[in-house]
């Protein structure tokens, strides 16, 4: 996992945050850490990697290098759209990849099943 961008530990000082630069690759003992990750794609299980290193994570934010974040609100971005390229969407907002066919096969089974649920339901 590449981290880059900035590694901070952070001292809470008055209930903000102050961040400061590590100076060396470990910070001090019972430190906050806050990490950026510009990985291209989410690493599975990056917090439970960070914290074995670093047991004070504080703060993991993700900023892909060279992804432009859509400035568009949610309503625009879904207009139109069915919910199994929603979902798709979202897998790939969160993991910055698109899913995997078998990833694709059950979240459109889970609709599948929601909506034949919906259906018994009106039926009565």
């Amino acid at each position: 996992m590449r981290v880059a961008t900035w590694i901070a530990a952070a001292g809470l000082t008055a209930g903000c945050y102050n961040y400061s630069p590590l100076t060396q690759p470990t910070p001090e003992p019972g430190a906050s850490v806050s990490v950026t990750l510009t990985d291209p794609s989410r690493p599975e299980g990056a917090m439970d990697s960070l914290r074995a290193r670093f047991p004070y994570v504080l703060v993991l934010a993700f900023e892909p290098e060279g992804v432009v974040p859509d400035q568009r609100g949610y309503r625009a971005r879904t207009a139109g759209r069915d919910d199994l390229s929603i979902a798709a969407e979202f897998v790939r907002h969160v993991s910055n990849a698109s899913p995997t066919t078998a990833e694709e096969h059950l979240l459109a089974s889970a609709f599948a099943a929601v909506r034949a649920l919906e259906a018994e339901e009106a039926a009565g």
